[in-house]
């Protein structure tokens, strides 16, 4: 029984590992909202840099990160627009000044939205809500969209309430290393 669970554990990390071979070789810079902090380390490790803001947009994250300095940016976000509100006008002008800051260089841009949030209140409807806004913004500029908002893992793989961070914002660490690989796969 033992060694069988020992199996499952090396199959689950090699799977894991597996997935993080899909950024060797290409220089990611990883920018996001508190998020980013736990899926940051998990998903690409030695395979790029990251950086977190806490409480920040995802306007203000395009707006204060330069493609002529980071050419393969992966952008991720939006909940804390969904809280604090958003217009579809900032999201394009910030993803359109994000898009003029490469000076006519080569990039490759992939933003994620904001991850599903499972609290009691309106902000799930409004995470839906930014996030297609977030991708109109992010295609408009040209930019590759990957949505993580229907994003589905098992209740297992979950702990809401006391456990949750910020009564179901955040993930507990299954569920960022879950959120981790749909990131890696979608690269």
């Amino acid at each position: 029984m033992q060694l069988f669970f020992l199996l499952l554990i090396v199959v689950g990390v090699i799977g894991f590992q597996k997935s993080k071979t899909m950024v060797d070789g290409i220089d990611w810079h990883y920018i996001g909202d508190s998020h980013a902090q736990a899926i940051g380390p998990i998903a690409f490790n030695q395979h790029a840099t990251f950086e977190a803001h806490a409480g920040k947009t995802i306007a203000w994250l395009a707006r204060n990160v330069s493609l002529a300095e980071h050419p393969n940016l992966v952008l991720q976000g939006g909940t804390n627009d969904a809280a604090n509100g958003w217009t579809l006008e900032d999201l394009t002008a910030a993803f359109e000044q994000l898009k003029a800051s490469a000076n006519g260089q080569p990039y490759c841009v992939v933003v994620f939205g904001p991850p599903p949030s499972m609290r009691q209140d309106a902000l799930p409807d409004r995470v839906r809500a930014v996030n297609v806004d977030i991708q109109t913004a992010a295609l408009a500029a040209g930019f590759t969209f990957r949505s993580l908002v229907d994003f589905e893992c098992g209740a297992e793989d979950f702990r809401w309430g006391a456990e949750a961070w910020d009564q179901g914002v955040h993930f507990n660490d299954a569920g960022y290393r879950r959120l981790a690989t749909e990131i890696l796969q979608n690269l």
